[in-house]
């Protein structure tokens, strides 16, 4: 066979000599029926053995059968048939030390593999009978009796009982030597102590405890990352959840871990779906082949069907999933609970596309099959009011969500409680009963401020982002609509505020240390297990009578304070209570833009007055005197008296660089300093003194190295200069506390979920958004001379990246780009703006230069200025 490169894998019957060197590539192996410390794997009765080898360019020499061989992800597999009497698979490379995987044959079949059969097939009394009645075990077989034992003991409802049977287990395959047998009950036990009891420091310690087995068995090493990421899920990380769950999508394709991969892809789509990345997520889920086991095959079409609306696909797309599940639900894979909730999701689908009698009809089905989720009927009462609605019934509507509210609010559900709130809001809107409908709006909204701050950890948050705005909208218009200008402003910018905060807090939730972590996850644990208590004590509440309602309602409240107020200490440590908007300062004028339920509304705000007009179906995306004209006409004479101007855009409208619009005889930004607001209450910032300039960390940038030494002389002193080499992650980290300035001048590049994995490069690494947004503080003055350093992902309301970024974490002023740069005239407009900085405010001395300098407009206009 011909040799690609001088890599060749052995099947050796007697010991083979090793080399000097190291062996060069990367190796997994898998397909193992358990692996023993060595590493030795033991052959299935199959006797396949999977090899992973990294390089694209090996070529196989072996007296196995090839069962297959093919490029995956940066190496190459190969799928081994192994001969009787092979006691080795060996990697060799010219002149290094080869990687040997010891082989032995399975400990025969016995009563332990016959339990574990019977466990299979769903038939767990006959199982334990079966390992009650052997005697005469190998310690091997029982250890395994022990974590078949666990298992059943798991299925039978003990959950105390199988955690602790589990924890016994791992020990003793450890004292085996039975890595992979450790694994499977450790991820056991991480999932009990997680979905029984909420035990998030726990499983994380479990987990912690398993690396060094998972250093042993490669499998092993694709699954930690999944079930790190399920307890990161659960606990509201979800930036660490996706990271993990690409590393275990990695390895599992490596190894051909078709069952991983699709357990991998089903909790990647629900942390896509619940940061609002529906498309992303359904194609996931489309792409996964449909599991021949009846119950995984109708889990996944449900998944599906509800990936489908919130992709906002066809509403008949997503009922063909929902049926499709519900036919397995119903006959193979008899699930009462399940089938419910796909004939609840039916409904949905099918009151979406209009057939509102087969709407009708399947919320009865779901009644008819499951009365007593108390979660679930939450939800079929809330398409009772929708359905009447549909009819023509609004008076009907607003009795069932009334009812809806209280139920749910009984329950300690707060995302039905807002549907239920949002309900009655439109239902009394329809009535003609606006002063009803706005308490209602007034309601929901509190809600939502209350769910922000309590929840970071997304519980049901992807339902409320999914259609807040429609419902926020809807406030606002309602409320300009009765001529209540300034309250519709404040219920705009709260809606806006509070997502920035929320994206914020969750960075910092994820950066905590050990201990105040611990900390956060046992008062969310606290927080989940009170849930799970009121839920299952309100059950049967839709039943009740009102009178009797209240009282259960009562009985609860205390208990729901107790719960809240631990969650409340414990988000103590990431952020303080929230603060009042605030108020415009005298001679400027903010303007925001918002949605409304019919189109986009624009306010003009001064310390007299509030002033809103419709934009109608105006997009951002318009011609500029077409932009102006609604922008910037309607209030000519508040701009023209004006000092200074704040943008507050929402959504899509953060691309618009108001600047560049006509006004008078030239551009907006030429006669009036202009300032991009988050509109958020920041942290303290650094109370140090003099600037830290870091200039051209990559060394590939000659005018931001000429940008630096030019700046040596313009910036506060004593000036701390970091370039080329010396711009390393941890000099630049503890220099920016210290300074009163901070100067970046290099690479930087926009990224990630909500902008957060934007960065500024250094020298040997990154500085992320993230990574900003939870220094303990930041300077209050930063300037970041990079490309697009001011622009984010735009997530839900706000666009974040590396300036919202620093603002969050406490600067009060950032210039940053919106543009890529010329090297030349940004270095030629950061030193007039330094310049001119000791007098003026960034805003004031760019709107200087935007106005004054012909040369370097171009450039200036690329810059904006930042503020909290």
């Amino acid at each position: 066979m011909k040799r690609v490169v001088g890599v060749a894998v052995l099947l050796l019957l007697s010991c083979p000599v090793g080399g000097d060197a190291p062996f060069p590539f990367e190796v997994s192996f898998a397909r193992c029926a358990a692996v023993l410390r060595g590493p030795v794997c033991e052959l299935g009765v199959d006797r396949t053995v999977l090899l992973w080898v990294g390089t694209t360019s090996a070529d196989l020499d072996s007296s196995a059968t090839i069962v297959r061989r093919e490029p995956v992800g940066d190496g190459l597999s190969f799928e081994l048939l192994v001969p009787e009497g092979a006691r080795e698979v060996t990697l060799k490379a010219r002149n290094t030390k080869p990687f040997r995987l010891q082989l032995r044959d399975a400990e025969p079949a016995d009563a332990v593999t016959l339990a574990t059969t019977l466990k299979q097939k769903g038939q767990l009394a006959e199982a334990r009978r079966q390992l009650d009645s052997v005697t005469g075990l190998t310690p091997v077989a029982m250890a395994r009796r022990a974590s078949l034992l666990a298992r059943l003991a798991l299925g039978e409802g003990d959950a105390e009982g199988a955690i602790r049977a589990l924890a016994a287990s791992m020990a003793l395959h450890r004292q085996l030597g039975r890595p992979s047998d450790e694994l499977n009950d450790g991820f056991a036990l991480s999932w009990a102590l997680v979905h029984h009891g909420r035990r998030f420091t726990e499983a994380r310690q479990v987990l912690r405890g398993l690396q060094p087995a998972a250093l042993l068995v490669p499998e092993g090493a694709a699954q930690l990352p999944y079930y790190e990421a399920i307890v990161s899920s659960e606990t509201g990380d979800v930036r660490s959840a996706l990271a993990s769950l690409r590393v275990a999508e990695a390895r599992a394709t490596r190894l051909s871990m078709t069952a991983q991969r699709a357990a991998v892809d089903q909790l990647l789509t629900l942390q896509l779906d619940a940061l609002g990345r529906h498309d992303e997520a359904l194609a996931r889920l489309a792409r996964l082949a449909l599991p021949d086991d009846a119950c995984q095959a109708a889990t996944l079409l449900t998944n599906r069907g509800w990936a489908a609306l919130h992709a906002g696909r066809p509403a008949t797309e997503a009922a063909s999933a929902f049926e499709a599940a519900i036919e397995r639900f119903t006959t193979r894979c008899p699930r009462p609970a399940d089938e419910a909730n796909a004939l609840t999701n039916l409904a949905l689908a099918r009151l979406l596309a209009s057939d509102l009698e087969g709407a009708a009809t399947a919320l009865s089905k779901s009644r008819e099959v499951s009365r007593d989720d108390g979660r679930l009927e939450l939800w079929r009462l809330d398409l009772d009011a929708r359905l009447a609605m549909a009819r023509g019934k609004p008076g009907v509507a607003a009795a069932v969500n009334e009812r809806l509210e209280s139920l749910a609010q009984a329950s300690a559900s707060p995302e039905a409680a807002w549907r239920g709130a949002v309900g009655a809001a439109r239902a009394a809107e329809a009535l003609g009963q606006p002063e009803v409908a706005l308490r209602a709006y007034a309601r929901a909204e509190a809600m939502l401020d209350d769910e922000y701050r309590r929840l970071p950890f997304g519980e049901g948050l992807h339902t409320l982002l999914a259609e807040r705005e429609s419902a926020t909208g809807s406030a606002i218009e309602l409320l300009v609509k009765q001529n209540r200008h300034a309250e519709a402003l404040a219920v705009a910018r709260h809606a806006r505020t509070r997502v920035v905060r929320h994206l914020a807090l969750t960075e910092r939730v994820r950066a905590l240390e050990a201990g105040p972590r611990e900390r956060w996850e046992r008062a969310v644990a606290s927080y989940a297990a009170s849930r799970e208590a009121l839920d299952r004590a309100a059950a049967l509440d839709w039943q009740l009578a009102q009178q009797k309602l209240v009282a259960a309602r009562l009985a609860r409240a205390s208990e729901h304070q107790v719960m809240l107020a631990a969650l409340d200490d414990a988000l103590a440590q990431v952020e303080p209570a929230p603060a009042t908007l605030r108020a415009v300062a005298e001679g400027e004028v903010m303007l925001v833009v918002a949605p409304g339920r019919s189109g986009w509304l624009v306010f003009a705000a001064t310390p007299q007055s509030v002033v809103a007009r419709s934009l109608g179906a105006l997009e951002p995306t318009a011609s500029p005197m077409t932009l102006a004209d609604a922008l910037l006409g309607p209030f000519e004479k508040e701009l023209l008296g004006a000092s200074s101007i704040s943008f507050l855009p929402w959504g899509s409208w953060s691309a618009l660089d108001l600047r560049t619009l006509p006004f008078k005889k030239g551009p907006l930004g030429a006669s009036k300093p202009v300032v991009w607001r988050l509109d958020v209450p920041t942290r303290e910032a650094a109370g140090g003194a003099g600037a830290l300039l870091v200039a051209d960390p990559s060394t590939s940038l000659p005018g931001a190295r000429s940008e630096g030494a030019a700046l040596t002389t313009l910036l506060p002193g004593p000036v701390t200069t970091l370039d080329g080499d010396a711009a390393t992650t941890a000099r630049v980290r503890a220099a920016l506390p210290k300074a009163a300035v901070f100067h970046y001048a290099g690479h930087a590049r926009q990224a990630g979920v909500a902008g957060f994995e934007s960065e500024l490069s250094l020298s040997d690494g990154r500085l992320t958004a993230a990574d900003i947004v939870v220094l303990p503080s930041v300077p209050p003055f930063v300037v970041l001379s990079g490309c697009e350093t001011g622009l984010g992902s735009t997530t839900g309301l706000e666009a974040l990246g590396l300036a919202q970024a620093f603002v969050l974490a406490g600067a009060s002023e950032v210039v940053a780009t919106v543009k890529p740069l010329d090297d030349r005239k940004a270095a030629l407009v950061m030193t007039r703006l330094h310049a001119m900085h000791r007098e003026h405010d960034a805003a004031e001395a760019l709107r200087s230069l935007f106005s004054t300098d012909s040369e370097t407009n171009s450039a200036v206009q690329g810059y904006r200025v930042y503020r909290p």
